[in-house]
Parts: structure tokens; C-alpha cells; sequence
């Protein structure tokens, strides 16, 4: 059956401008994710190349900052829903499921480095809730050594300020 070419306009724009994956913008467009993969590949024959698009809006509508926190929402709700299935999976051997969570693991460690460089905003909150869990630690087990505490931050924030631009 022919699809009218609204159906591969609105497939695209999807996928492109909202960003959804192929499967997802084919779905909600009623469209077979088979049509879909065909519709992007002829699209890049004649020289329409949705994922080139696609990376181009992503920066356009608001820089490397943007794409970082696209990529690592992304990969954080992959990341959930996969760890929530691994864990209610019965059907896998328990050594298979071991291997499973170890990539990905794997996988959550490199997209955290991979987002380092491209959110640095996202290092400095860190450390901002390494410290504020350090003050709560102190507060709570080192009572007496909190005054002691203070000072030393406020000397520290000069370096906080050369490190993170604060």
C-alpha cells in the first residue's frame, strides 16, 4: 500500500525535528518501521540526509549543551528501562544477566565521561552535592569540627571559582 507523502513528511519531521527515534516517529505516524528505514534511506540517496538533519537541528536549537543533555537523557531512560527489564527478566540465565549488566555498566560509565567534556555545569553540580553530603556528614557526626568546616570551604571557594568559572 502506498503511503501519501504526508505520511514520510510527517515521519520526518519527527524523527528530525522532534527527535524520536525511527521507531518511535514510524509508529506514532502509522507507518511500518520497515517503510520508515526505506523512506530515510532513498531520502539520502537523493541527497536528504535525516540524520545530518537531524544533528543539525539539535545545534542549531541550542548548541553542545543541548546534544549533551539530549544524549544523556536519552541514554538515562534506555539505561532505566533496560535495567528495570533485566532485573524482572526470568527467562535469562543468572551468568547471561551478569554479562547484561556489566555492558551496561559499561555503557553508563562512558556516556557519563562522554558528557563530562560537553557539560561541565554537570561536574560542578556534583561536586556542589559531594560537598553539601560532606557538610551533612559533619554536621551530624563532627558536631565540634563544622566551625573548622566553614572556614576551609570559604578558602576553597577561590578554587571552585578557578576550576568550574563560578
Amino acid at each position: 500500500m502506498a503511503h501519501p507523502q504526508e505520511k514520510r513528511d510527517l515521519v520526518r519531521r519527527k524523527y528530525v525535528f522532534e527527535n524520536q527515534s525511527l521507531e518511535l516517529a514510524a509508529t506514532f505516524s502509522g507507518v511500518p518501521l520497515a517503510t520508515a528505514r526505506t523512506w530515510k534511506y532513498a531520502a539520502k540517496e537523493q541527497g536528504d540526509d535525516w540524520d545530518k538533519a537531524r544533528s543539525a537541528h539539535l545545534f542549531a536549537s541550542g548548541g553542545i549543551e543541548t546534544v549533551g543533555q539530549t544524549m544523556l537523557a536519552g541514554f538515562l531512560v534506555q539505561y532505566q528501562s533496560t535495567f528495570e527489564d533485566l532485573e524482572k527478566a526470568e527467562n535469562i540465565a543468572p551468568i547471561e544477566k551478569s554479562k547484561a549488566l556489566a555492558s551496561l555498566t559499561d555503557s553508563y560509565l562512558k556516556v557519563i565521561n562522554a558528557t563530562k567534556k560537553m557539560l561541565p555545569e554537570t561536574q560542578a553540580a556534583v561536586a556542589l552535592q559531594v560537598v553539601e553530603e560532606l557538610l551533612n556528614h559533619i554536621s551530624e557526626t563532627y558536631p565540634d569540627k563544622l566551625q573548622d568546616f566553614a572556614l576551609i570551604l570559604q578558602t576553597f571557594e577561590t578554587v571552585i571559582e578557578r576550576k568550574f568559572g563560578g
